[in-house]
């Protein structure tokens, strides 16, 4: 076995090894990496290495050299990690491949530090040279030109009051603002601060953003790497676009875009943590043909086989059974406004006996004297957000109130233990209808200046993960737009409105099949890991694509990890899989669906049978006092019923409009017998006061 570096081959000693671990990156942190060995401390290898043992140097010690590993005729490129070194007593070090490679060298840094860093315009900055040539670029963009890295729409920003005759209105400021006829606000101007007036120079307020999957790609072309598969360039994943708080992306001399400026402030590392608790999704490295494929868990779950290894098992697999487990997601709420309606959407919907979704036409319309709903809970589509609304009889009109967003907690609780996906982006604020009517935009937070200069704004102000996905129509109020749910308004002909339903909405629930339906589905039924000796050779071992099923005696398996000693002699360790396949008798999350109504019904309490009887003694003349009560039957005049209940076991007492009808029978007495006639009734109608108590329909 041989190790080489730019400076030449190490010194090994004959019976030298390394113990090698694959690893699949959906499924372990770890990477694919050797554990630590100890080299020679040779004068050849010290020199290899840049004499990185004396303390007297003055370049800075960097503890990561490429190399390759060379174990007979097979070679594998990577990065040699090196821990400690003593002039005596050896260099302890590790060999790191694949994702383990691209780590090491870039985890630390921050998106906005490899952009910066990276050596090519392309993946660096785009010049525009005057604002003419840049506006022209935008404003096809905003009119749908898709062809590029970036995109743009309008983002709420920099929230602020006014007060007049002593109301206080909620204003917004925008990046991206659209003039009202379908143009980009550029001009030089004056704009809010908080209460502050400032003017702001042409340009200010323009703000692209990086489509995530062109982000990832030039991310990664950045750092040496081609992506070569992207799950999220395809459909509808397509569309999803990183937002910024930026607004003088192009306020600077020569009006040059710098991605740094649309990107992220997180690590490398983060990054990839998001990835993984927002999408399941991470990027699968080859180090020797340097190319990056970013794959989802789903897809992997579901992808077709790429070897069969069922002659290659030695012996049998050991079957490890897991308790029944569930996956958690935790969104970030941070955003003033964000808050959900409930912990989670099943304690929403339990409370309210479900719930209606309306467009903006139904929202509008809920308060007005012919609503398209009644006392109930109501999502408004557009922004995620739910009302309850609340009927006054007094008045015949019915009160919504806001009780907060869609963005819950996903957590069916129905499982004995969980696997927890805690989100580090920032989920946005939708707004609808603020400024102008059928405007549709996420509010994103407080502005960020990186080119221009403000009181309290700095250069380094982070600037969080935040992920919506890019609507275009020129239907639209705005032609382009961004919104995190899966519905998307736009006005028709200037009357009435009419709307889309999206494919993807990207709260939990609505995100859920997507990127966690499958992977769950395994965790609910016992996430069942094979253990065995799987006989690859030294080129299958080293060449092995973690994140492709196996084909193994007709089962479908996903690799987690396989382990080698590499040396004179390969040697192989366990290997562990997923087995992949449904149950007849399986455990799966159903979907929470909208009902019409909210699935509730009022039930009169047990004063009706008082109030009838009461009716019955007042109302029937009692012939010889020989009549007899027999049962009632009690039914509201709907126009004047409570209204429809607004959670289950609610109570109200309330005067109606009712109606009962009271059967008895009357007793004759011939020749001393005592003979009871047939069954007479009475109908009755009249304001009674009566309980009601709200229980399923």
């Amino acid at each position: 076995m041989e190790l080489v570096t730019e400076n030449g081959k190490l010194d090994l000693p004959r019976d030298f090894s390394l113990n090698m671990e694959r690893t699949n990156p959906l499924l372990s942190g770890e990477g694919d990496a050797s554990v630590p060995a100890t080299l020679p401390s040779s004068s050849r290898n010290l020199a290899a290495l840049g004499h990185r043992e004396r303390i007297d140097r003055a370049d800075r010690y960097i503890n990561k050299v490429d190399a390759i590993l060379q174990v007979g005729p097979v070679q594998k490129r990577g990065q040699l990690v090196i821990d400690t070194l003593h002039r005596h007593d050896g260099i302890d070090a590790s060999f790191a491949i694949d994702s383990s490679d691209l780590y090491v060298k870039s985890k630390s840094k921050t998106l906005k530090e490899i952009f910066a860093d990276a050596v090519y315009e392309a993946v660096n900055h785009e010049d525009f040279g005057t604002l003419a040539a840049a506006m022209t670029r935008m404003q096809a963009i905003y009119g749908g030109n898709d062809t590029y890295d970036y995109t743009i729409f309008p983002v709420a920003i920099a929230k602020y009051e006014t007060e007049s005759n002593g109301t206080k209105t909620e204003h917004y400021q925008y990046n991206n603002e659209d003039d009202g006829s379908h143009n980009l606000v550029y001009q030089a101007r004056t704009v809010h601060e908080g209460d502050v007036l400032m003017s702001v120079p042409a340009g200010y307020g323009i703000a692209p953003f990086l489509k995530l999957h062109r982000l990832m790609a030039r991310l990664f072309e950045a750092m040496g790497y081609t992506v070569v598969s992207n799950c999220f360039a395809e459909t509808p994943f397509s569309n999803l676009t990183i937002v910024h708080n930026c607004s003088d992306c192009i306020c600077n001399p020569s009006v040059t875009l710098y991605y740094k400026d649309m990107a992220p402030s997180c690590t490398m590392s983060e990054f990839l943590e998001w990835l993984l608790a927002k999408f399941h999704a991470q990027p699968v490295v080859n180090s020797e043909t340097k190319q990056v494929k970013i794959v989802l868990m789903e897809d992997m779950l579901g992808a077709s086989t790429d070897i069969d290894i069922s002659g290659k098992v030695e012996g049998e697999f050991s079957v490890q059974l897991n308790p029944t487990k569930r996956i958690v997601l935790t969104p970030t709420n941070s955003i003033e406004g964000t808050e959900p309606a409930a912990e989670s959407f099943e304690e929403l919907v339990a409370r309210y006996g479900g719930f209606v979704e309306v467009d903006e036409d139904g929202y509008d319309s809920l308060e007005g004297n012919n609503p398209v709903c009644n006392d109930c809970l109501v999502l408004r589509k557009t922004t995620g957000q739910f009302y309850s609304l609340n009927y006054d009889i007094s008045t015949n009109l019915q009160k919504r109130e806001l009780k907060g967003t869609n963005h819950f907690i996903y957590d069916r609780k129905n499982s004995d233990e969980t696997e927890d996906f805690s989100q580090n982006d920032v989920m946005p604020l939708m707004l609808a209808g603020v400024e102008r009517k059928r405007e549709v935009c996420p509010f994103i937070g407080e502005r960020l200046h990186y080119h221009t200069s403000y009181e309290g704004k700095k250069e380094d102000d982070k600037q969080d993960i935040i992920v919506v996905q890019k609507v275009y129509n020129n239907l639209f109020a705005n032609p382009t737009t961004g919104t995190t749910q899966k519905y998307i308004p736009y006005a028709v002909a200037q009357s009435g409105s009419n709307g889309m339903d999206l494919d993807l909405g990207l709260t939990n629930f609505m995100a859920y099949k997507y990127f966690w339906q499958a992977y769950n589905n395994l965790l609910l039924n016992n996430l069942t890991r094979l253990k065995g000796r799987v006989d690859y050779d030294l080129g299958e071992f080293l060449g092995i694509d973690m994140s492709r099923p196996k084909f193994c005696n007709g089962q479908k398996l996903i690799p987690v990890s396989a382990a080698a000693v590499l040396g004179d002699h390969f040697g192989l360790s366990d290997t562990e899989f997923l087995l992949v396949k449904s149950f007849v008798d399986g455990i799966y999350d159903t979907e929470i669906e909208p009902i019409q109504g909210n699935g509730l019904k009022w039930s009169a309490s047990d004063n009706v049978e008082d109030i009838a009887r009461e009716l019955y003694a007042n109302e029937i003349a009692l012939p010889n006092g020989a009549t007899q009560y027999v049962s009632y039957e009690f039914s509201l005049n709907e126009s004047l019923s409570p209204g429809m209940p607004s959670y289950l076991n609610e109570v109200r007492t309330v005067s109606v409009q009712a109606s009962i009808t009271i059967h008895y029978r009357e007793r004759e007495i011939e020749g001393g017998q005592v003979h009871w006639t047939n069954e007479f009734e009475i109908f009755n109608n009249q304001t009674v006061t009566v309980t009601f108590t709200a229980v399923p329909a």
